[in-house]
């Protein structure tokens, strides 16, 4: 065996129009590698955007659809320190605000139909009819201040042709001084018809009221 022999030698030549398409080859794969690239980068960062903002969108929109159901009070759990973090805090407190203004209004209502129901107990407990006696013309009105109030009067029509004439007032205001005015009048109504006095009336409707009413009200009343 003895050493290689170089038999011939083989000389390719590439012409420029063969150089040109193999550039041309080279920049089309080198643009659809780009072109997949860029696709992916994007898809990418679509379902990053995704990921992060949509569930945090959709809560915003599932907490705004309850509020206009009426859902007051509905909160957003989203654990986000960005802007959505402060746009859900914001949303919440909105939403503790709304449920207190409805709880306010809900309970005015409430006071404002007790104050109605304490307004009617009074005034049917003043003289349906005006006593008329020969000689005298007579005429009652009241008028509280607001929509109840201490102030009472009464016409009875007693033994003997007289006339038991009673005006009184009560300590307070609202709801607790229509309730004091309203036991108040009753016991003078009924001592009334017991006694002839109005001093005994008075002191029999002292006694029977003093162990009844509210500590620190009373009643001041003429007769």
């Amino acid at each position: 065996a003895g050493e290689p022999e170089v038999i011939g030698l083989v000389e390719t030549l590439v012409d420029r129009e063969s150089r040109f398409l193999l550039q041309r080859d080279t920049l089309n794969q080198v643009f659809l590698i780009l072109l997949v690239g860029s696709l992916i980068a994007i898809g990418l960062s679509a379902l990053i955007t995704v990921l992060l903002f949509k569930q945090p969108l959709y809560q915003l929109k599932q907490g705004a659809m309850a509020i206009a159901q009426g859902q007051f009070g509905y909160k957003i759990r989203l654990d986000s320190r960005d802007e959505l973090g402060d746009l859900a805090e914001t949303f919440n407190q909105m939403s503790d605000q709304l449920q207190q203004l409805v709880q306010d209004h809900a309970e005015r209502e409430r006071l404002h139909h007790e104050l109605e129901i304490a307004r009617q107990v009074q005034q049917a407990n003043f003289p349906a009819v005006i006593p008329q006696l020969p000689g005298l013309a007579i005429a009652a009105f009241c008028r509280p201040h607001s929509e109840t109030s201490g102030d009472f009067y009464d016409l009875l029509t007693l033994d003997g042709c007289q006339l038991g004439v009673m005006v009184g007032d009560v300590s307070g205001k609202s709801i607790p001084a229509a309730m004091v005015m309203v036991a108040a009048l009753s016991t003078l109504r009924a001592e009334a018809y017991n006694y002839v006095s109005p001093a005994q009336v008075l002191d029999k409707s002292n006694i029977t009221l003093a162990d009844r009413i509210l500590p620190g009200m009373f009643a001041a009343v003429s007769y």
